[in-house]
């Protein structure tokens, strides 16, 4: 089944806090060198790994577990971060669960449109489910 802008949500424990546009995840892997002297060429190992990620997300400004989650970043920087959900089917067989920090929130409000905000997170740990 392929899978369209249209089925993505964020959600938070049972509560959906909204669609998702155009959202992209970063995974990156380091490597450490285990090259030693005498060596001609280079070995590495497979090192930490890194995931950030960025989107739209569509609300409701009257939701609550919208507007809490969005304005998470207003907090103390030392509150731990939050664990969400992005489905990416309407069958809910595809999604991901992972910890996010958010690390930017853009709100913007065009007439007629839908309530939108850009947001971009940092990814605390791993991520657990299947693309």
């Amino acid at each position: 089944m392929i899978q369209t802008g249209a089925d993505g949500y964020l959600k938070t424990g049972a509560d959906r806090i909204g669609k998702c546009r155009n959202i992209k995840l970063n995974i990156s892997k380091g490597t450490l060198r285990t090259t030693k002297q005498g060596d001609v060429d280079e070995t590495f190992i497979p090192g930490l790994r890194s995931t950030t990620g960025s989107g739209v997300l569509f609300y409701d400004p009257a939701d609550l577990v919208a507007t809490s989650f969005l304005n998470s970043i207003l907090g103390d920087s030392r509150v731990p971060s939050t664990q969400v959900e992005l489905v990416l089917s309407r069958a809910r067989s595809k999604s991901l669960k992972f910890n996010i920090i958010l690390t930017e929130v853009g709100i913007s409000l065009a007439y007629g449109e839908a309530q939108a905000c850009d947001i971009s997170f940092q990814v605390s740990g791993s991520i657990q489910g299947v693309f």
